[in-house]
C-alpha cells in the first residue's frame, strides 16, 4: 500500500503548539476528524475496510495478497475503486483533505506536551467510534509511517 496518501492525515496534526491543552480535548478532536472520514466510511465495502485494517496494523504484502487472492472478481473491482477513494485523500481538492486541514486550523493553537503520545491516544480515541474505523485506520498507518520515518532518521 502506498504510504503517500496516509501521511497527509497525520503530518497536518503535528501542528498542534501552544495555547489549550490538546489532551483535554482528545474526544472533540477525535470526533471531528471522524466526521471527515464519514462519507469515506459509508462508502467503502467490508472486504476493502477489511485490508485497510489489514495495512494499518502492519500486515505484510504477502498477507494483503492472500486475502485479496479470496476475494471475486466484483469485490475486486469494488476494492480498486475503493483504494482510489482513499488515495484520492492527499488530493488537496478533496472534501476529506479540506475537512482535515480545517480541524487542524482549530486546533493548531493547541498545545500538548508530546506530539506523538497525543496522535497515538488520538488513535485510540477514533478507534472507539464505531463510526471511524477507516479514519482510524488511516491515522493509525499514517502514526506508523511516522514512526518508521523517526526510526531511519536515529539510524
Amino acid at each position: 500500500m502506498n504510504k503517500s496518501p496516509l501521511l497527509p492525515a497525520v503530518s497536518l496534526l503535528v501542528l498542534i503548539s501552544c495555547h489549550t491543552s490538546a489532551d483535554d480535548k482528545l474526544p472533540e478532536i477525535a470526533d471531528q476528524y471522524c466526521h471527515c472520514f464519514s462519507s469515506l466510511e459509508r462508502s467503502l465495502s467490508t472486504p476493502s475496510k477489511r485490508i485497510l485494517k489489514m495495512a494499518a496494523n502492519g500486515a505484510t504484502e504477502e498477507d494483503l495478497q492472500e486475502e485479496r487472492d479470496e476475494l471475486s472478481d466484483a469485490q475486486l473491482k469494488r476494492l480498486k475503486t475503493d483504494m482510489e477513494k482513499i488515495t484520492g485523500i492527499e488530493d488537496k481538492e478533496s472534501t476529506i483533505y479540506q475537512c482535515i486541514n480545517q480541524v487542524d486550523k482549530k486546533i493548531s493553537g493547541y498545545r500538548t506536551k508530546d506530539k506523538r503520545k497525543f496522535i497515538s491516544k488520538l488513535v485510540s480515541e477514533m478507534e472507539k467510534n464505531d463510526r471511524c474505523e477507516v479514519g482510524s485506520y488511516i491515522f493509525r498507518a499514517g502514526q506508523k509511517v511516522m514512526n518508521e520515518d523517526r526510526n531511519k532518521g536515529s539510524d
